[in-house]
């Protein structure tokens, strides 16, 4: 079955799903990749304003035997300068683990007591998600995953993944953020602007 897909969203899930060595071998992570979870583009509502709760879509997030990969990829841009709502994305997620990892929490209810009033200490001004809202469902449910599979706090780290076309001439090498920066290039098998995702090889 020939599969077309276009942009970072198409190149995010090819990388996860044929070059999860390539990528694990550049952030010096030993872990075999079949023995890697991913959530791939795991929905935490749209990224508003600090009266909201919602703080966007990490394109991955990867989780190795002892660390997690916080990923936002890029394609096709001059810089990779990332935006204020995309590095409060990374920051807000770490406050919601740095917390859920503080006791052994029963519900949503007694977890949003505590780590509502530990906002002000990160500089956060945001609201955490409500109890009963699909915000908190989908967080909640993140969150009971990484603690099933770490017992003790993981390593997390911010990833930036590049995707360029072979023998692309002009690639960004820097980032305004201490984000660890992977890049990857794709041959460019492609029908139009589409990516050959499946029934061709991009390798």
């Amino acid at each position: 079955m020939d599969i077309f897909g276009y942009g970072e969203d198409a190149l995010t899930f090819w990388a996860i799903k044929n070059r999860m060595s390539e990528i694990l071998f550049k952030l010096n992570d030993s872990t075999p990749s079949n023995e890697c979870k991913v959530f791939y583009r795991p929905s935490f509502g749209r990224s508003g304003g600090e009266d909201r709760a919602g703080f966007g879509e990490f394109d991955s997030i990867i989780m190795s035997r002892e660390c997690i990969f916080l990923v936002e990829s890029k394609w096709k841009i001059k810089n990779l300068k990332l935006k204020p709502e995309q590095l409060n994305r990374h920051k807000f997620l770490r406050h919601y683990i740095d917390e859920w990892y503080m006791d052994s929490y029963t519900d949503w209810d007694s977890f949003l007591k505590v780590a509502s009033g530990n906002l002000s200490n990160r500089g956060i001004k945001k609201p955490l998600a409500p109890a009963g809202s699909i915000l908190a469902t989908n967080i909640e449910t993140l969150l009971r995953f990484i603690k099933k599979r770490y017992i003790d706090y993981p390593e997390i780290v911010d990833v930036l993944l590049y995707f360029s076309p072979a023998n692309e001439k002009r690639i960004p090498r820097t980032t305004n953020t201490n984000f660890q920066l992977v890049h990857l290039e794709y041959t460019n098998k492609c029908l139009g602007q589409y990516l050959v995702l499946e029934g061709g090889d991009l390798n």
